[in-house]
Formats: structure tokens, sequence, C-alpha cells
């Protein structure tokens, strides 16, 4: 059930932007020039540095005038610098940007309108994906009912009410990686009203600490699933998809596939194996679970099921599977379906 939050006061709200920065001086002055240049007027900027000594501070220094508040301290990390600018802030919104990313230039503007049309408590659009200084691509965005698997929305274009904080807390410091998506996940499981604006708000630079800490990014987004997620439930959702079944072989061998067979140990289903459709993972170990090639289902005569677990091409996969003509003792399932059932029945 969605909480009250109060609807903005008035047609032109206070922005409140946060940069956090530790030797972004390769960056940094695109984020600044984003963030002053925008054709939104209202906007508070406040630019958290964690001590740079790379001439970070000589570049805000330069648009100091342009700055509202700006503090160069040491910190916890980035999301305590992140709450450090939240409890600081004085705007009715809060946006997010980091040194190495930028905002589109009426990124702020469109938010805005997005805000007072929907009386959404927290909006979130679009991100281009950069990599070598070139887009490739956006971030994806997936249905909201997937955030109890994994962030499905991409935080530099997220932008949320400064009474949100207030309501659901600031981010958790225990999470060096992934805290956005613990404060993301808490928000929707607490009721908060969003609002998706189809357009592109903003530029994220692969290369930052979630990209190039992948592994920790993974784990710690699992500590987050398997804390919030009511295991009963997602078993019986199993259960109910293949009743009689008491082995799953999972197809994909990545970040989502070793999520779910984290969650399967704590149940009375096996997981025989993982399938994987790339030669160089077949035959190796993952998660301590042998990986197959997906003829493997050709010679198990026992009856199992089988969870596809690759979002990208679930669909491509399922359709392989059925042209496989397997035994009838086969039960196929794409994980996909199985969160949409969960969140259905939050």
């Amino acid at each position: 059930m969605a909480y009250k939050v109060m609807s903005l006061k008035n047609e032109n709200p206070r922005i409140s932007i946060i940069t956090a920065v530790h030797n972004g001086a390769a960056t940094i002055e695109n984020t600044i020039q984003s963030v002053i240049n925008q054709s939104y007027d209202n906007i508070e900027y406040i630019v958290i540095d964690a001590c740079s000594d790379d001439g970070t501070q000589n570049i805000v220094q330069h648009h100091i005038d342009q700055i509202d508040r700006c503090i160069c301290e040491p910190d916890e990390g980035i999301y305590d610098a992140f709450n450090k600018g939240v409890l600081m802030s004085s705007g009715d919104i809060i946006g997010i940007i980091n040194s190495d990313d930028w905002y589109e230039p009426d990124a702020i503007n469109k938010v805005v309108r997005c805000f007072i049309n929907s009386d959404a408590d927290i909006v979130y659009g679009n991100c281009n994906r950069i990599i070598d200084n070139k887009t490739a691509g956006k971030l994806p965005v997936r249905n909201l009912r997937f955030l109890i698997w994994d962030m499905c929305i991409p935080h530099p274009a997220v932008f949320v009410k400064k009474n949100v904080y207030e309501r659901i807390g600031l981010f958790d410091k225990k999470y060096k990686i992934a805290a956005d998506y613990d404060f993301i996940l808490r928000a929707y499981l607490g009721g908060v009203r969003f609002c998706y604006l189809d357009d592109t708000i903003s530029n994220f630079r692969f290369g930052g600490v979630s990209t190039t800490n992948e592994q920790n990014c993974t784990d710690e987004t699992d500590q987050i699933v398997l804390r919030n997620i009511n295991l009963h439930r997602f078993f019986a959702i199993i259960k109910q998809f293949i009743p009689e079944i008491k082995s799953i072989y999972i197809f994909g061998a990545g970040e989502w596939g070793g999520r779910l067979a984290k969650i399967l140990k704590l149940t009375d289903i096996s997981v025989t194996g993982f399938i994987d459709n790339m030669d160089e993972k077949q035959g190796t170990l993952f998660n301590s679970i042998m990986v197959y090639a997906p003829e493997v289902l050709r010679s198990d005569e026992s009856q199992v099921g089988v969870i596809i677990c690759n979002m990208q091409y679930e669909d491509v996969i399922y359709d392989q599977l059925i042209g496989m003509k397997l035994s009838s003792s086969v039960v196929i399932l794409k994980l996909s379906e199985l969160i949409l059932e969960y969140s259905e029945i939050q």
C-alpha cells in the first residue's frame, strides 16, 4: 500500500543535485557543466569531495560561484558522501550524478514536469551507456517488478523527493557498491510511487566503482535480494510451475543464474548443474557447480526442470530448448515468469 508523500508545493520546485567525487579531475568538468548549464533554473548544486589530490579541487573552485555547497573531507565511501549531500540539501527533489557521468541539457526540466504531471515520489528515465567516450546503447530499464531480483533502473537517471529519504532512510553504508539498489528496493517494497520518464536523462561512463568491481557488486546484490525476498512465497511459485520436480538445471552460468543457485540451496530442490551455450564455460565449475552443454538434457532421463536465467536471450533459449524436442519429463521455465508471478502477489 502506497504511503502518503506530500505533493510539490509549486510549479518551480527546488532541485538539489549531488555530485560525489574522489580524484575525478579527468571527467568532473563535464559533470559540472552538465549541471550548471541545465535549462531549468531552480537548482541547488552540492559537491562532496573525499579529499581529492589530483587537481579535482582546482576544477571545482573554478566553478565555485555556481556551486551552492562544496565540502572536501574524508568519508567512508561513496554512499557516505551521498548521505552527506542528502542531509545538507534544501531541495524538494534530489538527483545524484557522479563525477564520471553527466546529464542531458534539458534533463532536469523534463524530470520536474514528470513529477508535477504524475505526482510521483520517484521519477526515473533512460541512461546512455558510455564506453571509450562513445555511446554504446542504453542501460536496461525493466519492469519495476524485477526490482526484487536486481537493480533494473539506472541510478544516474533517478530523482527522489527528499521526504522519501526521510521515510525510507538514507543509503546503507555497509554496502560499498550496491547501496543504491538497496535504497530503491526499500522504496519499492515500502509503497513509494514510481514514474518512468521515457526520455534520455543522463550518461553513464563505464569504468566506475560498480563496473570495475563486478563480482563485489554481484555479491552485495545477492545479499540484498536474499535479505528482502520472501523465500516461502518464491519456493511456492516454483512448485506451482514444476510441482513434482526435485532437480533443476539452471540455464545461464551468469549473475542471475548464480543468484538463483544460492536461493535454491535453501530449499529441498537440488541444482544438478548449470547449462550454457558458451563453449568456454562448458566443463568448468560455476559457483562450485558443473556447467554443461544443452545436450546434457537429452541424456538425463529423470524428471527435471530447466530454469532459463538469461534475460537478454531467454526467448531465444526457450525456442532452442523446444526445438531440441526433449522428453516430456523436462519442464522448461523462464526466471522472468517466476519473478513476475512473485511480484504480482506482493
